[in-house]
């Protein structure tokens, strides 16, 4: 979102790119995103929780809007994932993750908006953002990190104090996954060429 004086990025939800990949085009139900936010913000009174600011110098938080003739405000992010515009992600801000959640699962179950096109967030090789979802053929740890090997070209890569910090264990080889976030392809590797690196420990707790 821009702002009279920069750019917003919401922390609880990721939506479509306009502008992907070289080519710079629009993902899935990027335009339909971009529409629905600019009717909702439009002429409308915001109120923005700010978390501080990304590698990118963008202001991070949630915006919550005012609706004329109603007695509350309701959460950008909330509506944008219950119309399937867009996807709950897991950082720093927890408070609103069950809403979320239930906003997602009830998207999803009916298909809207990006739940029609579950094969392109599952395609490891265009980068950017990735829903996977699969067994673990492999589970292996370093010093820091557990490696959740997906296939021979996907990982997932799990902080060892995450885990150490929540009680949990890492898992097996065989368990069934879904996590979501950024890919990074590495491209000069002898280790498998895609990896997931999870940005935040409240996605270990919805597996």
């Amino acid at each position: 979102m821009r702002l009279s004086n920069s750019d917003l990025r919401l922390v609880t939800v990721n939506t479509p790119e306009m502008n992907f990949g070289n080519k710079r085009v629009p993902e899935p139900i990027a335009e339909d995103a971009t529409r629905y936010v600019k009717d909702r913000i439009s002429n409308k009174q915001l109120y923005l929780e700010e978390m501080g600011v990304d590698r990118y110098q963008r202001r991070l938080g949630n915006v919550w809007i005012k609706e004329a003739g109603r007695d509350h405000s309701f959460l950008l992010s909330e509506r944008l994932i219950a119309n399937g515009l867009g996807f709950q992600i897991f950082e720093s801000d927890s408070r609103y993750a069950a809403c979320l959640k239930q906003a997602e699962l009830k998207a999803r179950s009916n298909k809207l908006g990006v739940w029609q096109y579950s094969d392109y967030w599952l395609n490891v090789e265009r980068g950017g953002f990735a829903l996977w979802s699969g067994r673990l053929q492999k589970v292996s740890k370093s010093k820091q990190f557990y490696w959740w090997r997906l296939s021979d070209s996907r990982v997932v890569r799990v902080p060892k104090l995450w885990l150490d910090e929540l009680g949990i264990e890492t898992k097996k080889k065989g368990d069934l996954i879904e996590l979501r976030g950024w890919v990074i392809h590495r491209k000069k590797t002898r280790y498998e060429p895609y990896m997931l690196p999870l940005r935040s420990p409240q996605i270990l707790l919805k597996n």
